[in-house]
């Protein structure tokens, strides 16, 4: 993966736990502050950046960051969508239909696997909405 892929995946997942990220600019006459909110979600997810081009979201790096993102997606609609990491694998499939929105990625890494199902997931269900 290089840079550019790494950031727009990280933006589709941004984008899907409806992380905003809001501007700041009175707190130091020298200085803007850029805050991340998740929800009611606490971090390991970044929570405050000293300049907009510092804004970067880690999801690539870690499990502990994509767990709420699993968490989300097992629980739209009910429930019907469930994953499955194993090894160097990751697997998302619909409880009942076993060929809507099934992906599966075999990756270098548990971590990666697990990343980019998540966004290609995110993706097919973004359009079908």
């Amino acid at each position: 993966m290089n840079e550019e892929e790494i950031i727009n995946g990280n933006e589709i997942i941004r984008k899907f736990m409806g992380v905003k990220i809001t501007k700041i600019s009175n707190i130091s006459p020298n200085s803007v502050f850029w805050i991340a909110r998740e929800g009611n979600l606490k971090p390991p997810y970044p929570t405050s950046f000293i300049s907009e081009k510092d804004i970067k979201f880690n999801y690539h790096l870690s499990l502990d960051i994509l767990i709420p993102v699993i968490e989300k997606i097992e629980n739209i609609l009910e429930k019907q969508y469930y994953v499955i990491i194993s090894e160097n694998n990751c697997e998302i499939k619909h409880r009942f239909n076993k060929t809507e929105g099934t992906i599966f990625i075999n990756g270098s890494s548990k971590i990666e696997s697990t990343w980019l199902a998540i966004i290609k997931f995110i993706e097919w269900y973004n359009k079908t909405l």
